[in-house]
């Protein structure tokens, strides 16, 4: 678990993404870019997921392993303890898929506050928040 949260931690990215189908639901996301197709094929068959393949614009094929949802509430547990950059991402993440799991009605205050989660989270990734 500690070397992959160190694959979190380096080459990895923690968010809460709007569904595309329903404007007001949000997922948990958790990515991994590389060009080197073992890492994120590694994270596929461990975790689960799936990894896509796209073109970098030196024409290198660069590999991206998704995660999301339960999924990825489930992988954050695990990894959580092992983290270190991204630990308070992905503190603001796990809280966010339980509060997800629990309240499974679509209000306006569960929208708001997965909107402000959204937005925090976006900002601790640019170095806005610490």
């Amino acid at each position: 678990m500690a070397y992959t949260a160190g694959i979190i931690d380096g080459e990895g990215s923690i968010g809460i993404q709007r569904n595309r189908k329903n404007s007001n639901s949000y997922s948990l996301r958790i990515r991994v870019t590389n060009t080197d197709p073992w890492v994120c094929y590694w994270l596929k068959n461990t975790f689960g997921g799936s990894v896509s393949i796209e073109t970098t614009d030196r024409n290198r094929p660069c590999y991206k392993w998704t995660i999301a949802c339960r999924k990825a509430g489930i992988f954050l547990a695990m990894i959580l303890p092992y983290l270190h950059i991204k630990k308070p991402q992905a503190e603001i993440a796990s809280k966010f898929q339980t509060t997800k799991r629990l309240n499974r009605a679509r209000v306006p205050c569960e929208t708001a506050y997965q909107e402000a989660q959204k937005i925090l989270l976006e900002k601790m990734n640019h170095g806005i928040v610490r």
